[in-house]
This record gives C-alpha cells, structure tokens and sequence, in this order.
C-alpha cells in the first residue's frame, strides 16, 4: 500500500506494510486437502482464500463437539474471537486490518485465548489444545488433546475444563 504526501513542495512515497500472521496447521489425516489451526488475537484479520473460521462447541450431554462456520474468504474476522481454521494449505498467512468485522449471528463458543499464552498452573483445571494425534510417527487424528507443558503460547486457542475431585462430585 503507497500514499503519496507533498510536504514543503517535494512528494515523498510513503510505504506502509500490512502485519501478516503465519499461523501453521495441522494436515487431516482423513482429507487430504484439508489443515486445521486454532487462532486468538485482539486485533482484526482478513480471511485468507480457501479459508473457513469456525467456533467451537460442545453438544449438551453426549460430549460431541460442533463446528459453526462464522466467517469465509474474503471476510474480516473480529477481533478477540477464539477460533478453529479449516485451510487447504499447512500455513495460514493472515494479513491485519482495520476494517470492521463481516457481521456473523450472535454465537458461543468453549474456546478461548489470550495474545500472550496461558500458563497452566491452576488446580484441577484441564487445558486442551489443537493438536495431532500420531501412532508410530503417522498422522492418525486432529482434534483437542489435554495439554502437558506448562504455557500454552501466545495467539492459540484452547478450551479449558475444571475437573471434578471426589470431594466435588
């Protein structure tokens, strides 16, 4: 993106560079044409081609997650909205912008996210996260798996479960 500005009788070319985020996915092992990421930020991004964004949640009772589509090529994605990404390539490049958000119907999500990661150090409290699940070095499932380490990184989005103890049930 150029602008030109003429200041003190002399145009000088201003150039300023749009902020792109590399977001890597993970492949499907189930289509092949198919990458998975999930994504956080605060600011708004444009909707790379051959992208979908969804939310996230959980059916009452049988533990089954759903996936609504928000957003699609082309679209602004809001800002602080935590996401799944279905792409056709296992980078993501998702430029910034200051337009507002497309409009999408009022939804819910389990998912959520901060800009800065997540340290996971409460008491029983269970943090899953976007991964692939491999056995024997192949690729055999996408899905959230409970995570272990103890950040979970910036700009991901997880989904965070309290776990019962005895003394609770």
């Amino acid at each position: 993106m150029a602008a030109y500005v003429e200041k003190f009788g002399a145009t000088v070319n201003v150039t300023f560079s749009a902020i792109v985020k590399e977001i890597n996915a993970f492949p499907d092992p189930n289509n092949a044409s198919n990458y998975y990421a999930s994504f956080y930020d605060n600011k708004n991004y444009i909707v790379p081609e051959g992208c979908e964004v969804f939310a996230l949640n959980m059916n009452e009772g049988d533990d089954a997650f759903t996936m609504e589509r928000l957003w699609t090529e082309g679209d602004i994605m809001a800002a602080n909205s935590a996401v799944i990404m279905r792409a056709h390539s296992n980078k993501i490049s998702l430029t910034e912008t200051n337009d507002d958000a497309t409009p999408t119907e009022s939804y819910t999500s389990v998912l959520s996210g901060t800009v800065s990661g997540i340290t996971c150090d409460e008491a029983n409290t269970a943090y899953y996260v976007l991964s692939g699940q491999s056995t024997d070095g192949v690729l055999v499932g996408v899905g959230f798996y409970r995570y272990v380490g103890s950040t979970i990184p910036a700009n991901k989005a997880e989904w965070c479960e309290v776990q019962r103890t005895r003394s609770s049930c």
